[in-house]
């Protein structure tokens, strides 16, 4: 759904990991399964670094001066949604952004 329509305005898809330490396994992780799943399109990967993922990724769109924010939202547990504000309900809240929120 994402890709077709970043094609469709020539829009450039960056991939953004946010994590608080260094973790170049886990990200190179994620890229070899988006280009195995999505040979055909162009994407860019980011590796943000921060102790607070949201802040981290509030300051990455401000560098960036991105025009939409795309987040994949993943499946919790009752117990944790019912204790725990999730990164992309807060994001949510906090980004200036257009935002679409893809369900995993």
């Amino acid at each position: 759904m994402l890709f077709p329509l970043a094609q469709q305005f020539g829009a450039q898809v960056e991939v953004v990991h946010v994590c608080d330490t260094e973790n170049t396994a886990k990200a190179q992780e994620i890229q070899n399964k988006l280009r195995q799943v999505l040979p055909d399109y162009s994407i860019q990967f980011q590796e943000v670094i921060h102790p607070d993922e949201v802040t981290g990724m509030k300051d990455y769109l401000t560098r960036r001066n991105a025009d939409l924010l795309v987040i994949l939202k993943k499946r919790r547990g009752f117990f944790h949604h019912l204790f725990s504000q999730s990164f992309s309900e807060q994001l949510t809240y906090q980004s200036k952004l257009p935002l679409l929120v893809i369900h995993e």
